[in-house]
């Protein structure tokens, strides 16, 4: 990763170097495959409860 602020900038822009975008990519590849495997496991139904549960989570948390 590495910062391309402009001389004089307060704001900075954050880049992946070339290697970072291949460690992003090849890890996006295995996340996919996890996600779709996870799927797999479960009914479209238990799926969506999952979901929910996740949501309710998130509520809670905010408040």
């Amino acid at each position: 990763m590495e910062d391309r602020k402009a001389e004089g900038q307060r704001n900075s822009s954050i880049w992946l170097t070339e290697r970072g975008e291949k460690v992003f990519n090849e890890s996006s590849k295995s996340w996919n495959k996890a996600q779709e495997d996870f799927a797999k496991l479960y009914t479209k139904e238990e799926l969506e409860k999952f979901d929910s549960t996740l949501e309710l989570l998130k509520r809670l948390e905010d408040d």
